[in-house]
């Protein structure tokens, strides 16, 4: 309910000219993309940057962060500055990461930009912008609240995300997502979590950002026992340091029918060093979640487990991945339902 406010707060500041209206400009030199959320939201939001880049190849874009997504954010290969601000209703762990003020927003944001397009930001970006009145500020919300008073139909995240330059009449080239990729870090990645050279792994993602999205680690545990024997491939679970207890759970299981091949990533790399690990590996399979986007937009054949209220808008983009779907619970999806795409997918990949 909150953001809905915000998204309504911006479509009334912006129609009694508190935001600035769209001037037009013949000169973009400094451009600022706000994108404050999570790590699948981020690669959604790619193919803005990257059409920003094509209409001002001489610009320098400034992509604005939480700063759990800055390694991140700082191997993309479309923006020149990655700079990070923690905004409080984003932080999902408060032990690590402290909220900042607006006064702190102000001291990150000194720079003068011709552009400002926010993605997503919180309250704190609305009075900022307000107060600075860039040339141009573009914003996800006040795009939504339009969709809603002219009855548009819903669309997928990317393509509400380019609406919003569109708006400007800033041209969309390309819907792809702009991922880069440093391949030779994969031996140190391996060696890391103890696997040998050149084998054969697929990479497991069971956690989520909600428990009702999330399919049940004694689930994974047999689907891990399927993938080792029938596909003869080594698992290697990722996720973050919170999410290692799922991974405890499937190893449990996995202990009372041993032997198995099953690799702890959780918490052990960063993101980036996922990006790799993903770029080599056989197979993906996950829930609803940013590393499902991240293996689809590199063309690794997956599976997602997805319930069905989410996928319309959030389902991942590429001919390598494919989706086994509930329309209510997502523990109704069986083991079998699961394999059998795996085995599909893998079929085709070949």
């Amino acid at each position: 309910m909150s953001e809905r406010l915000l998204y309504l707060a911006s479509w009334v500041a912006k129609q009694i000219h508190l935001l600035p209206q769209d001037k037009s400009k013949t000169e973009v030199r400094n451009i600022l993309v706000i994108k404050l959320d999570y790590f699948g939201d981020l690669i959604m939001a790619t193919p803005v940057i990257d059409n920003l880049k094509i209409k001002y190849p001489d610009a320098h874009i400034s992509l604005l962060v939480g700063p759990w997504m800055e390694t991140f954010a700082n191997d993309l290969h479309i923006v020149d500055e990655v700079i990070t601000f923690c905004a409080g209703q984003f932080v999902r762990n408060k032990n690590t990461f402290k909220s900042q003020s607006y006064r702190e927003l102000v001291e990150i944001l000194r720079g003068k930009y011709d552009i400002v397009i926010n993605m997503r930001g919180d309250w704190t970006i609305l009075f900022w912008a307000i107060l600075k009145k860039p040339c141009i500020f573009l914003d996800y919300g006040i795009t939504l609240v339009n969709d809603f008073i002219h009855r548009r139909v819903p669309t997928h995240y990317v393509d509400r995300n380019l609406r919003v330059i569109e708006e400007s009449s800033i041209p969309v080239h390309t819907k792809t997502y702009a991922l880069s990729m440093q391949s030779d870090e994969i031996g140190h990645v391996l060696k890391r979590l103890g696997i040998k050279p050149y084998s054969d792994y697929a990479v497991i993602h069971p956690g989520a950002s909600e428990k009702a999205k999330q399919w049940p680690a004694d689930y994974f545990a047999e689907l891990v026992t399927l993938i080792n024997k029938n596909l003869t491939y080594a698992c290697v679970v990722i996720g973050s340091k919170e999410e290692e207890k799922i991974y405890e759970k499937i190893f449990s299981k996995l202990q009372k029918t041993p032997p198995f091949a099953l690799y702890n990533a959780c918490g052990k790399l960063t993101i980036s060093q996922v990006g790799v690990l993903l770029s080599y590996a056989k197979l993906f399979v996950g829930n609803d979640s940013g590393p499902l986007h991240y293996a689809s937009a590199l063309g690794i054949s997956s599976v997602g487990i997805y319930r069905s209220l989410s996928l319309d808008r959030f389902s991942p983009r590429g001919n390598s991945c494919t989706i086994c779907v509930h329309n209510r619970k997502i523990d109704l999806i069986s083991v079998s339902e699961v394999m059998n795409a795996i085995t599909n997918v893998v079929e085709e990949g070949k």
